[in-house]
Parts: C-alpha cells; sequence; structure tokens
C-alpha cells in the first residue's frame, strides 16, 4: 500500500473515510452563505467519503448543499489539525455545530488546527456543489468541465503534541553528483534559538543528531543522502528522511526524489539531459464517479498511458490528488500540476476576491506537492485573458508567490492567445500553446482540415522566437480532435469519426517531429470527460468533451 506523505509516526491519526450521515438541501432550500448552523437538520441518509453525493444514486444531477455528519473521538484535550484532501464547490466545516472554516478553495487540499477536549465531538461538513460566483468567484459557469460535489479526496484527524512539534519538511536537491540535498524542516512553537538539533534518519538508516541553522520558523541543514540514486521517468528510484525532535516526542517522514529540473536553450533538462514531455491532459472525473477515482482506475490510467510510450501527464485543471502524484512518483511519469482555473476573462481577473483565492490555492498547491519528483513544472489560469492588463498583473504575482516558496521548478501557463496579442510569455519560464487547427476555426467548406496544422505549428513559432523569448523551451500543451466512439466513416474520414481523430493526431506527431523548436506534446485528451450542459451542449455533444483518445 502506498502511504500519503507527510507521515507523523508518533501522533494519533484517525482516518474519518467510510460511510457518514447524510442530508440533502435542494438549491430552492437552502444556499451556502447563509448556512449557519446543522442544528436542527434532519440525517436521513448515507455517504461514503471519499465520494461524489452527486454523480450516483439519489442525488444524480442535482444542485444544492449536501451535508456529511460523522462521530470523532479524540483521546486527549488539546489541539488538532483536521486535514482535508479536496472538497468541492465551497465547503463549511464545523465541529460541535461551531464553524471551525469555510473552504472556498475547490481541488485544493486544505488543513484546520483547533483546540478541542477528549472524547465524543461531531463533524460535519456541508458541501455546496452549485456555481455562485458572487461567494466563490473561483469556480464559475461553463468552466469545460463539470464540477461535481463532495469530500472528493481522503480525511484525517491528527492529535497534535504539546509544546514544540514538527510541520513539513521541503527537501531540495542541491548535487546529483553526490546526493546532496537541503532539509527545511518547519518547527511549530519553537524557541527562538538560532540553532536547533533535530535527529536525521534517511530511508532505513539509523537516526543521527544534527545542529540546524533556525529562522523564522524553520530549521535548515545539508546533508548528502547515503547510498542515494537519482529519479528519474527510465528509473523513478524514491527516498525517505525522518526528522525528529531529541526527546522523540514529534517526527515527520517525508518521501522525495533526487533530482533536478531546468530550463536552458529551448530545451526542458532533467538531471542535466534534455527530456521530451509526450503524454495527456487527464482530468480527474469518471462518469460513474464524479471526480472521486478509485486507486485502482488511477493505476489502470497509468499503466494505459505507459503502454502508449508516454512520460508526461498535465494534471487539468486543478490541483491533483496526493495519492495520484504518490502513483506518478512511483512509475515515473513527469507531471505539471497546476492550480483552477478556465478561460478566465478580465472582469474576472479584475476581481481582488478571484484574485486573492488564485494566489491562496496556488501557494497551497505549491506547499502540498513540493516534495513529489513527479512534479516538474507548475502552471496556473489555463486559457485565461493573458492578453490583457489584469492578467498580465495576477500571473506576474502568481510567479513571484511560486518563486518564493520554490526556484527549483519552472512555471508556466497554457495560453490561448499566441498570435492575437498574448502579453506574459516573458513571465514564465516555459511557453505552452493550447491550439486546435483544423477544428475549431475551420471553415465549413474547408475541403482538407488536416492541412491547418502544419501552418499554425508554423505561426506559433514564429510568435514565439522572437529575442526576448526564443531561448524559452516551447510546449504544445493542448491540441486535438473530438470523436463520437463507434462513430465510423472509413471512406471520407470525417469529423467526428474515430478515423478522422486518428489521422488529426498522427498529422500532428508528423508535423512536430520537422519542428525542433517544439520541444513537447501533451495532447487533448485522455479520456471523454463530462462538461457543461444546457445550451452550451450544441458545442459539447452527449454533455461531454469528446477528444479522449479514449471514451469514459
Amino acid at each position: 500500500m502506498i502511504l500519503n506523505y507527510p507521515v507523523y509516526p508518533t501522533r494519533t491519526r484517525t482516518n474519518l473515510g467510510g460511510l457518514w450521515d447524510f442530508a440533502f438541501l435542494s438549491e430552492k432550500e437552502a444556499a451556502l452563505p447563509k448556512f449557519e448552523s446543522p442544528e436542527g437538520i434532519v440525517f436521513n441518509d448515507k455517504q461514503l467519503v471519499p465520494g461524489c453525493f452527486d454523480a450516483t444514486g439519489t442525488y444524480a444531477g442535482q444542485r444544492g448543499i449536501g451535508i456529511y455528519r460523522t462521530v470523532v473521538k479524540v483521546g486527549k484535550s488539546g489541539k488538532v489539525r483536521l486535514e482535508i484532501g479536496a472538497t468541492t464547490v465551497s465547503a463549511k466545516i464545523f465541529w460541535d455545530n461551531a464553524l471551525i472554516a469555510e473552504n472556498k478553495l475547490a481541488y485544493s487540499g486544505v488543513a484546520y488546527e483547533f483546540d478541542t477536549a477528549a472524547g465524543k465531538h461531531e463533524l460535519v461538513i456541508a458541501v455546496e456543489n452549485r456555481i455562485d460566483t458572487d461567494y466563490n468567484p473561483l469556480a464559475w459557469n461553463y468552466y469545460d468541465f463539470h464540477f461535481a460535489g463532495g469530500i472528493l479526496r481522503s480525511i484525517c484527524l491528527y492529535e497534535l503534541p504539546e509544546g514544540t512539534r514538527l510541520g513539513r519538511c521541503t527537501v531540495t536537491t542541491l548535487d546529483i553528483a553526490t546526493g546532496k540535498v537541503r532539509l527545511d524542516a518547519e518547527l511549530v512553537n519553537a524557541p527562538a534559538a538560532m540553532i536547533q538539533t533535530l535527529a536525521v534518519a534517511f530511508d532505513d538508516a539509523a537516526a543521527q543528531l544534527y545542529e540546524f541553522s533556525f529562522t523564522n520558523g524553520v530549521a535548515t541543514l545539508e546533508l548528502n543522502v547515503p547510498d542515494f540514486k537519482l529519479w528519474s521517468p527510465e528509473a523513478p528510484n524514491l527516498h525517505t528522511v525522518t526528522v525528529s525532535l531529541p526527546d522523540s516526542s514529534d517526527a515527520v517522514t517525508e518521501r522525495f526524489g533526487i533530482r533536478t529540473v531546468e530550463t536552458k536553450d529551448q530545451k526542458i533538462l532533467l538531471n542535466g539531459k534534455p527530456i521530451y514531455p509526450a503524454g495527456y491532459n487527464r482530468h480527474e472525473a469518471h462518469p460513474e464517479f464524479g471526480v472521486t477515482l478509485p486507486p485502482a482506475i488511477m493505476m489502470e490510467d497509468l499503466q494505459i498511458l505507459r503502454s502508449m510510450n508516454c512520460n508526461f501527464v498535465r494534471g487539468c485543471h486543478y490541483p491533483q490528488d496526493q495519492y495520484f502524484l504518490d502513483l506518478c512518483d512511483e512509475l515515473g511519469f513527469m507531471v505539471w500540476e497546476e492550480s483552477l482555473a478556465w478561460g478566465n476573462r478580465p472582469e474576472q481577473g479584475e476581481r481582488e476576491d478571484f484574485c486573492a483565492l488564485q494566489r491562496e490555492q496556488t501557494v497551497l498547491m505549491v506547499r502540498n506537492s513540493r516534495n513529489h519528483p513527479c512534479v516538474i513544472m507548475w502552471g496556473f489560469l489555463n486559457e485565461c485573458h493573458s492578453h490583457t492588463d489584469p492578467f498580465r498583473k495576477l500571473i506576474g504575482q502568481l510567479v513571484k508567490d511560486i518563486k518564493a516558496i520554490d526556484t527549483t521548478r519552472p512555471t508556466t501557463f497554457a495560453s490561448m492567445m499566441i498570435a492575437y496579442g498574448e502579453q506574459c510569455l516573458d513571465l514564465v519560464d516555459i511557453i505552452s500553446c493550447n491550439t486546435y487547427p483544423g477544428w475549431y476555426g475551420a471553415d465549413h467548406h474547408e475541403p482538407a482540415p488536416l492541412g491547418m496544422i502544419a501552418p499554425r505549428m508554423d505561426q506559433v513559432i514564429a510568435e514565439t522566437s522572437t529575442p526576448e523569448l526564443v531561448n524559452k523551451p516551447l510546449l504544445i500543451s493542448e491540441i486535438g480532435a473530438a470523436a463520437l466512439s463507434g462513430c465510423h466513416d472509413k471512406v471520407r474520414r470525417q469529423q467526428w469519426t474515430e478515423e478522422f481523430q486518428n489521422d488529426y493526431i498522427q498529422e500532428v506527431i508528423n508535423v512536430l517531429t520537422d519542428r525542433p523548436r517544439i520541444q513537447g506534446l501533451i495532447l487533448w485528451q485522455f479520456c471523454d470527460a463530462r462538461t457543461y450542459v444546457g445550451g452550451g451542449a450544441l458545442n459539447r455533444a452527449r454533455g461531454f468533451n469528446n477528444k479522449g483518445s479514449l471514451d469514459e
């Protein structure tokens, strides 16, 4: 079994997954901003956690508030930490009917610390799955994917030790030749001394005491990892480090890989060697399970990708499940992780609350995932209006926020505005272009839509070969064509047939093979996935984005 890291081996941890009491309030009955307490709610049903209440069964397709309740036993009085892998779209968390937190960060792993007494307590999480942009501007109607509602990922409660304790320990590769790393261990409630003594154990070795320098709550030390092996897609070697307080009252175990990522002369370098990211965009979505995928399906997805010689996954368009990243660490897949956004317009970028939530969720994504060697680049704001001033300002700020935490990975965003006045490519390390020549924009009299692919690639290359951009790597981050499963026409091979989709992808590969300026291909998309319904669905047959190489 793969453990979710970090692990705190000395702490009492309660896994809260399982069957919870459940009640549902339709969107006509209540809205989350006015939901002040679960008192008086009649819990007349059950739901599995993690899971999406609106994906199957009685509540399939319904919008409103799903209210989950469970009883939690706490062994001792003091501070506890509630860790929630993700909810959507918005949530309120109650402990013994008192509001603990509001969570507007859909798909993000969040944690809340608070004081409580020993004994049994009632935990209630109210999750609203409808889109209310006045309350939560992070999610908007007609994002090109379906927002299912629920407690999406793992949830647990830690009983925290008194006095000084450990937070996360970030591991940064300094030298791949010697296995030298830097440990940055967060210390909570530590005395304000300049030196802190901590015990360190790599892998299965015995712990040794070291003196760390200590500044602003972080203890730092550089060490060589014994018997180290590098992480790469070909050899995904992993190590662990356990950092403990000298009295063993608290400890944290992190898993990491020794590897470096950088950009230079149009190339992405992993461990100093050029790589060519080749793979698919992948939604965390399933028609029966919503956006909560069983581990077996995650594993099967990666096995299918590996069978197609893929080495790369773009996690679109929100922070990924930590379990999925653990699998990618193990199997050697490189990952682009990005925060939640899709096609945002200037009026959204001008909202202070939207920008604040973008910054909060992006920083949280980096903090949660930075020890995963599989994650080789950070992204944000997919297909935003990056030809406008509000998004130049926001993109510049997000890059600063990321670099303040992690300087070891490049930044990027998927642009739809190249050749349409794009003005933000200078702000990021990697240029990424979403484009669909021969699908969108093809005239209905166009006799040979596949012939539009090569000219569009040449246009993208020309637009990104100016003096200030020419040395940045260029990726085609989305490209593809839709097909309906079982729709065939071997004679005319027209749009919407499986034959046309096959021809399209083959032509893309042929065109890119002859253009070395382009340093990676991420096809749209791995499998068909639910998207919006209503009038907009006239462009989305079946209410699905049908550009998957596999059907759902």
